[in-house]
């Protein structure tokens, strides 16, 4: 797909992938995983505290929050990389998911791509001059977690492209925009 036109008015694809479905573990699981656990059992402790029965609908409601945190999220997590494709083209970032397609403008003003690479994977994370590309406060620590379809990339979020599995191509992709100052902060 690299080199294809991706649309109206020359857009050229310099690189298409898709996240890797099978990472799904993150630094913010170092505190999202015992949250699973205090969750529930917070929760079921404040329920039997009443002066009457224990209210069983609270504690279903509690203990299926703890499990979600738990388990769930990684079964979100996976579907939704397998349903994400990631495009990167001359003018702009896209995530295509869903048959829903967000984009991202990559402008001469827009030079702030955080790239943070490891063995196997490469993260990208774009943003702009304007402070609501960074997303909301807390949508940060619970991006890419399974719990990230509480926000819209681009919009509460910021907008990435992660966990993309390792590549030569990416790399020189990538090498290339940091030779060309597009990544200003980050690891590359």
């Amino acid at each position: 797909m690299t080199g294809e036109s991706a649309g109206a008015g020359g857009e050229v694809v310099v690189w298409a992938g898709a996240p890797d479905p099978r990472r799904l573990f993150t630094i913010a699981d170092a505190w999202m995983l015992p949250l699973g656990v205090l969750v529930p059992v917070g929760g079921i402790v404040i329920s039997l505290q009443g002066a009457t029965a224990p209210n069983m609908g609270s504690v279903v409601i509690w203990t299926s929050v703890g499990l979600f945190l738990l388990a769930g999220r990684f079964v979100v997590k996976s579907r939704r990389k397998r349903r994400t494709r990631y495009v990167l083209t001359d003018r702009r970032a896209l995530i295509l998911r869903s048959g829903k397609t967000l984009a991202f403008e990559l402008t001469p003003a827009v030079p702030h791509i955080e790239v943070q690479r490891t063995e196997r994977h490469i993260t990208l994370k774009f943003t702009n001059d304007d402070p609501r590309s960074y997303g909301v406060a807390g949508s940060e620590l619970t991006a890419n977690t399974g719990l990230d379809f509480l926000y819209t990339p681009g919009k509460t979020a910021r907008f990435a492209f992660y966990d993309v599995p390792r590549t030569a191509q990416l790399d020189g992709v990538v090498d290339e925009l940091v030779r060309r100052g597009r990544v200003v902060e980050g690891i590359a």
